[in-house]
């Protein structure tokens, strides 16, 4: 019989944390932007790490890093707009956590950049 994860170890496999996703959330198209993951493990196991950039890219199960470390990873969008990352991991048992969310808008404000360089000074 199934016995509480998909190998069938009898040992109960507790959910990963959503992982938190920090960086910018406006920016120039075209650019690279660096953002960070992190997520943690209550089995202090390894974590694999499934993103979606909102721009039909992916980053497929990369990985693993252990728990709690910080993952930095670079993406470009090639084309303004507003874009959803959303980011999900796995345990080494393949229990996943639930999805987080960042919007990011690409580009920033042309206007205010060239019309009032003081307000796009405190912007930055």
């Amino acid at each position: 019989m199934f016995q509480f994860d998909a190998f069938n170890t009898g040992l109960y496999s507790l959910v990963p944390s959503k992982p938190t996703i920090t960086g910018p959330t406006s920016g120039k198209a075209g650019e690279k932007h660096e953002y960070i993951f992190n997520a943690k493990d209550p089995n202090k196991g390894q974590l694999l790490y499934y993103i979606k950039w909102g721009d039909n890219q992916i980053e497929d199960w990369i990985g693993p890093y252990s728990s709690g470390e910080d993952v930095k990873i670079n993406h470009t969008w090639s084309t303004k707009g507003r874009y959803i990352i959303k980011a999900n991991v796995k345990n080494e048992r393949g229990t996943e956590s639930g999805w987080s969310t960042l919007e990011v808008r690409m580009p920033k404000n042309k206007l205010l950049r060239y019309s009032f360089p003081l307000l796009k000074w405190l912007l930055d």
